[in-house]
């Protein structure tokens, strides 16, 4: 049996992404558990509702179809919508939860112990989603540059919630107090890369942002390729139905490989809220150090001592 991996230690790049892969082959069975009790529902909700769409989007030919279309259907769009927040919510909250479970010691963590505590976030995670979003919509409407900063500094906003009991407003500004760059960090390092090489304190300040930005953009891709890999067979028999190919009941088995595809995909998913969980014990970790250091310092003077007359 592999020891159980240490969560609050400072990691390189490297480090943590091994740190991502090693959490999830050790903790596959009970994560995988839990998202499929918790996430998937919500997700495959998400999916049905969308093929009904989908589906009823077959036939319209001209602009007018359209429009009749979405009117009709606009309570069936928000409740799509809505399935998506609060799908994209509880799989974060999930797999974050998970995490606190594990760092806690409970090595036989089931989806009770874990939805008991998506339950108490719940609605801090919606308003932090929320208002991440508008901070960042914002952001890229007035300046592009702030709302890029922002949106690699919110993916800690729900472990934050989940491990410091911090509601919505407190984990946006904790999310942006752990990553400790200004925000010009984009524009910084991607113009200014090979220049920022010999200014030590410049790159200091931008680092964490970066190193943020990386893991969580590795990740994403890999999310991508693998999430792309599973809709190739639903993509096919998509293609051969408009084709008119085939004998069998194309709509049946596009509904089977569409939900057997966003349960596998919900579980990929969670490599993100992982790699996000990884940095943020690592910055947590940075901080203790830091903080450790100056309790030393303090402690390394040695204090003043009165000595009498005759001890000269």
């Amino acid at each position: 049996m592999n020891p159980p991996l240490k969560l609050v230690q400072e990691r390189d790049f490297g480090q943590k992404i091994n740190a991502t892969f090693q959490f999830v082959v050790q903790n596959f069975k009970p994560l995988a558990t839990c998202l499929l009790y918790i996430a998937v529902p919500f997700n495959l909700m998400l999916a049905l509702a969308g093929l009904y769409l989908n589906s009823r989007l077959t036939g319209l030919s001209d602009s007018s179809d359209f429009v009749k279309y979405f009117s009709s259907f606009s309570p069936l769009l928000f409740v799509t919508y809505l399935l998506s927040l609060v799908g994209f919510v509880i799989t974060n909250l999930t797999v974050t939860s998970f995490i606190v479970e594990y760092e806690q010691g409970n090595r036989a963590i089931t989806p009770a112990d874990v939805w008991g505590r998506v339950q108490g976030s719940l609605l801090s995670g919606i308003g932090a989603f929320l208002l991440a979003l508008l901070g960042i919509f914002v952001g890229f409407i007035f300046l592009f540059v702030p709302g890029y900063f922002l949106a690699f500094c919110f993916p800690f906003i729900f472990i934050v919630i989940v491990r410091e009991n911090a509601d919505a407003f407190s984990a946006l500004k904790r999310s942006v107090d752990l990553v400790e760059s200004p925000w010009w960090s984009p524009v910084v390092g991607s113009i200014l890369l090979i220049w920022l090489l010999f200014f030590e304190s410049v790159r200091q300040q931008i680092r964490s942002w970066w190193s943020t930005f990386v893991l969580l953009m590795m990740m994403v891709l890999i999310v991508y390729i693998v999430s792309m890999a599973l809709a190739v067979p639903g993509m096919i028999l998509g293609f051969a139905s408009g084709m008119k190919l085939g004998t069998f009941n194309m709509s049946t088995t596009y509904v089977i490989l569409t939900i057997v595809s966003n349960v596998f995909s919900t579980l990929i998913q969670s490599l993100i809220p992982i790699a996000a969980a990884m940095q943020y014990y690592n910055f947590i970790a940075q901080k203790t150090e830091l903080a450790d250091a100056i309790d030393e310092i303090g402690k390394d003077i040695t204090p003043r001592q009165d000595l009498r007359e005759e001890d000269f």
